[in-house]
């Protein structure tokens, strides 16, 4: 089966920034299993949207994390792929656009 994503915006405070650069694909694969293991994402988007913000607890980063629900979600996603020498790949989406208030 395919796997599906959702968005995610990472907004960080200026003083976390250089932190979270350091090593920013360890950072954001942790904050991915993170997000990933909250209950509210086995939930649709409508109504996870509708939840408070929730807390994302990594090994390396917390995040206080928000849910809305995608337009016409869910919907196929297209992203740059560099590793194919800079084309795009299409991605499945979940339909829920996250965005994530990251730090250490």
């Amino acid at each position: 089966s395919e796997k599906k994503f959702a968005s995610c915006v990472v907004v960080l405070a200026p003083e976390h920034e250089a932190w979270f650069n350091e090593k920013s694909e360890e950072h954001l694969r942790d904050l991915e299993s993170a997000v990933a293991a909250l209950p509210a994402m086995a939930r649709p988007p409508a109504e996870a949207a509708k939840l408070p913000k929730l807390f994302a607890r990594g090994r390396l980063v917390d995040a206080t994390v928000k849910i809305a629900a995608a337009p016409s979600a869910p919907y196929t996603l297209l992203v740059a792929d560099d590793a194919s020498g800079g084309g795009y790949r299409q991605m499945s989406h979940t339909g829920h656009q996250i965005t994530c208030i990251v730090q250490p």
